[in-house]
């Protein structure tokens, strides 16, 4: 029989670790954003001011089902006089990838989902980030109509990746042979010019390393270049140097370096979990720039990719444009939103809609 639990502080959510990763060790296509190692260090970092609300499905101690939960006070209205509490899932704003972890089965994951809408505290649950084969959002809809709630989905965005089957030199033929060409092309003019090209693959990251990529995406914003990067960003470049030494110890690091006579001219810093390449940071010296470094890097990384055995490369989420130059597959990240019948929601919505109509 199905027993479940909920975990309000941190020392309970600490002593999770093992049950969890190995529930998501034996999920279909585990991501690195549902770890625990992850969801825990964003918990550290961020937790403060909201409350924590893991619940957990167990049949004989043993973990089958995780909703991994907090919530916070949000506030609407005039002058934000109107206050009521929101579910979300952990990792808000730096995740891909958000879910309810269950090992596969319609027990667990009804349980989970049941845990879900019984969960005493919040008037409404806005949990984000969904990706295309998630059947949890199918059943919380499937379920919410004998709680009296009401519910809409939509999509965020989307996570392009490619699917590493075949060989490198097939995949190539896909890329149309003017790209195709020019990646070559510059890669040649750069090692003519500066020095020997090389890639440069490590399982390692430290702080310094950090520190490193961050000065290097600091001089392209400097450069005039206004495209995002997380390590510029004092909050986010903490949490990833809280992930240093964990991430060794289970060994999902992977940072692909772009050297040019020594000298990084590019980067990728991301994660690797069974057969799974998540590229979550990327960006090029700028010294570099009319070569095309960021080009010619992901060309030899994904070459690297397919010759390691690994089974695809996520590009995360987000559609900017360079990255339709290297696959046409995507995932679709969608949001689901829950309202318990309250007066609160009721008059922030109302507020809403006539600020939107002035």
């Amino acid at each position: 029989m199905l027993q479940t639990q909920l975990i309000t502080d941190t020392s309970q959510f600490e002593r999770l670790m093992l049950g969890w990763d190995a529930l998501l060790e034996a999920s279909a296509r585990p991501h690195i954003h549902h770890t625990h190692e992850w969801q825990l260090q964003w918990w550290t970092q961020f937790g403060v001011g909201r409350d924590l609300r893991i619940g957990v499905v167990e049949n004989s101690g043993l973990p089958l089902g995780i909703v991994p939960l907090f919530l916070e006070t949000r506030r609407g209205g005039p002058l934000g006089m109107i206050r009521w509490r929101t579910g979300a899932f952990l990792g808000l704003n730096l995740v891909d990838s958000a879910d309810i972890v269950t090992n596969g089965s319609p027990e667990a994951s009804a349980a989970a989902v049941d845990l879900l809408m019984n969960m005493e505290g919040w008037h409404e649950l806005d949990l984000r980030h969904f990706v295309t084969g998630s059947k949890t959002p199918e059943i919380i809809q499937k379920r919410v109509a004998p709680f009296g709630l009401g519910s809409t989905l939509e999509r965020i965005d989307g996570s392009p990746f490619l699917p590493l089957s075949g060989s490198f030199d097939a995949y190539l033929t896909t890329l149309g042979t003017n790209w195709r060409q020019d990646s070559a092309r510059q890669q040649r003019r750069l090692q003519k010019d500066v020095g020997a090209v090389e890639l440069d693959v490590r399982h390692q990251v430290t702080p310094h390393d950090l520190q490193m990529l961050r000065d290097l995406a600091q001089r392209r914003r400097d450069a005039g270049d206004e495209r995002r990067c997380p390590l510029l960003e004092p909050a986010r470049m903490a949490f990833i140097q809280s992930l240093c030494e964990p991430f060794n110890d289970r060994g999902w690091w992977q940072l692909a370096l772009l050297k040019v006579g020594g000298s990084i001219a590019a980067y990728h810093l991301g994660f690797q979990m069974k057969g799974t390449f998540f590229c979550w940071s990327v960006a090029h010296d700028p010294d570099f720039s009319k070569y095309s470094p960021g080009k010619i890097l992901m060309r030899l990384h994904i070459e690297h990719c397919f010759q390691t055995g690994m089974q695809e490369f996520d590009f995360m989420a987000g559609e900017e444009g360079y990255k339709s130059h290297w696959t046409d597959v995507r995932r679709d990240n969608q949001a689901l939103r829950i309202k318990r019948k309250n007066w609160r929601l009721k008059l922030a919505d109302l507020w809403a809609k006539a600020r939107s109509h002035s």
